[in-house]
């Protein structure tokens, strides 16, 4: 009933128009304001993944580029031995040694040489003739796995230093070496053989393994025709095997693109961001990645983190907004 008695109409129970209107406002300013801060999160979101990527980049690139030059200088160290041992025997002086002093001479040139396993020369038949190795064991396990490096050294004159295949030495458990060769030829510019060094593939792991310990991080030294010489973790299965993929990824990475490559190896078939720097005057490359779930774990756990802060916010908003509409 009103104060005159008559019974109230719908009205004078309707809020009024003004009051109707400012809950409007006030509602629409909230939810205004809530989409405003969801907007923010998600531009935060957005922005720290493509930070995130970028920062990888950045990360495999430098890296790969440092373990690229340590490759070059420790190919470089061997280079100079071969390329002295190729000029003495050219002089004639090699080849008027006897076994034993042929022997001593390449032992004494392996000295202070870690990446090494032994330095040995091949005849220009393919028999090893003389070693570095300790007692000189013969040409049991060389004499057949150095034969595509073999072949190109004799067939082509002007083929410099050559990089072979990765292969597991026999009668040595788990020793992998690849072949770093010269072409030898007599004072008229005969052919005469090849004076090859065994690259240690552990020598280079340890180094990778020291250098590059963060978790999910791969690093491999592979050639430019695709072939993995060595890998850290060790990967003994699929060293000395060729695999397209690295011959499109070092395509790839000529083109300029600084952007971090993106790919799943074939190895294990795990999605990683990766990056190759090239081996300065040699056909090799450095490739470091790195686990694509590893790279985005923070990253996930910050997403993660801001959502849960705008879902708390917009609770709070929407209490707020239910105790405001009360009022009115």
């Amino acid at each position: 009933m009103n104060p005159t008695g008559a019974p109230h109409t719908m009205d004078t129970i309707r809020p009024p128009f003004a009051t109707l209107s400012s809950w409007r406002r006030i509602a629409t300013v909230g939810v205004l304001f809530f989409a405003l801060v969801a907007a923010l999160a998600a531009y935060d979101v957005v922005r720290s993944h493509r930070e995130t990527v970028d920062q990888t980049g950045r990360e495999l690139s430098a890296g790969a580029v440092v373990i690229a030059e340590q490759a070059a200088r420790s190919l470089q160290t061997i280079d100079i031995v071969l390329h002295h041992v190729a000029t003495d025997y050219r002089a004639g002086w090699i080849a008027a040694q006897s076994a034993s002093g042929v022997h001593a001479y390449l032992a004494n040139q392996a000295v202070g040489l870690e990446q090494v396993n032994r330095i040995v020369l091949l005849d220009a038949a393919g028999n090893e003739w003389a070693s570095s190795g300790a007692g000189d064991p013969g040409a049991a396990a060389l004499r057949n796995w150095a034969d595509p490096v073999f072949e190109t050294l004799r067939d082509q004159p002007d083929a410099g230093l050559l990089v072979g295949a990765t292969r597991r030495i026999a009668g040595n458990g788990e020793l992998w070496v690849f072949p770093i060769a010269r072409r030898l030829e007599t004072s008229t510019g005969r052919f005469a053989g090849v004076i090859l060094a065994q690259g240690r593939v552990d020598y280079y792991q340890r180094f990778y393994r020291d250098v590059h310990p963060v978790d999910g991080t791969k690093i491999s030294l592979v050639h430019q025709n695709g072939t993995l010489l060595a890998r850290e973790p060790a990967a003994d299965a699929s060293l000395g095997r060729r695999f397209p993929l690295v011959e499109q990824l070092i395509a790839a990475s000529r083109t300029g693109n600084r952007e971090p490559l993106r790919l799943t190896s074939p190895l294990d078939g795990v999605a990683r961001f990766g990056a190759l720097a090239s081996v300065t005057g040699y056909p090799l490359f450095v490739g470091v990645t790195r686990d694509v779930n590893q790279v985005f774990k923070p990253w996930r756990e910050q997403a993660i983190g801001s959502a849960l802060r705008t879902i708390a916010l917009a609770l709070l908003a929407a209490a707020l907004l239910a105790v405001l509409r009360r009022q009115f």
